[in-house]
């Protein structure tokens, strides 16, 4: 394999990872710290979406009750 790759796979993780070391580097975090805080990003969305969904306060009327 060449030090290129075309494979998305490939690109998305090399930015994910260059990202994590920009970031622990910039606030002087071990990059473990900064590598668990992204992961827990969408387990906590995602939460935060069931909690909003069942609610129900998204949902709002958009058509006429009477014609």
């Amino acid at each position: 394999m060449g030090l290129y790759s075309d494979s998305p796979e490939i690109i998305k993780g090399g930015s994910e990872y260059l990202r994590i070391i920009g970031w622990a580097y910039l606030f002087q975090v071990p990059v473990v710290f900064v590598l668990v805080l992204m992961k827990l990003d969408e387990p906590l969305k995602a939460l935060l979406c069931l909690i909003r969904l069942k609610s129900g306060r998204w949902i709002k009327q958009v058509t006429r009750e009477e014609l």
